[in-house]
């Protein structure tokens, strides 16, 4: 069940990302944060199977997407030297997903900048790459 709304959010967040400019979005940690938040309340309203906000679900989907498209990048562009390096094999992005998220909850003061760089750096601090990685 999970994998099919993580599917259709994913789908929802393509089809959005391809029809609003990027400088819609304020792309920055603020609003990853707030998108992976209104997830979380998601999945929390899933596991209690109460109702889900649906004003969560647009940003709810930018978050996954976001994550999945960071996760993608990393796995196909940046080979040589990457810039994180997870230990293991996650499930729908979820381990990342949950750095990325307590890192930006911990770093208030850095939410102003770039949600890419910012995720890049959570996910690098958390796990580092070995010399010989």
């Amino acid at each position: 069940m999970m994998d099919r709304f993580v599917g259709v959010i994913a789908g929802v967040t393509a089809a959005v990302a391809l029809a609003t400019p990027h400088s819609a979005t304020a792309a920055n940690g603020v609003y990853l944060l707030e998108a992976c938040e209104a997830l979380v309340r998601i999945q929390d309203a899933e596991a209690a199977d109460a109702p889900k906000d649906d004003d969560d679900l647009l940003p709810a989907g930018y978050c996954v997407g976001f994550v999945a498209g960071l996760m993608g990048g990393q796995r196909s562009f940046n080979t040589e030297q990457p810039e994180f390096c997870i230990p293991f094999k996650s499930v729908a992005n979820s381990i990342e997903l949950g750095t990325i998220l307590k890192w930006l909850r911990e770093h208030s003061d850095q939410l102003h900048n770039d949600e890419t760089q910012l995720a890049l750096l959570a996910l690098s601090e958390v796990f580092p790459c070995k010399p010989s990685e």
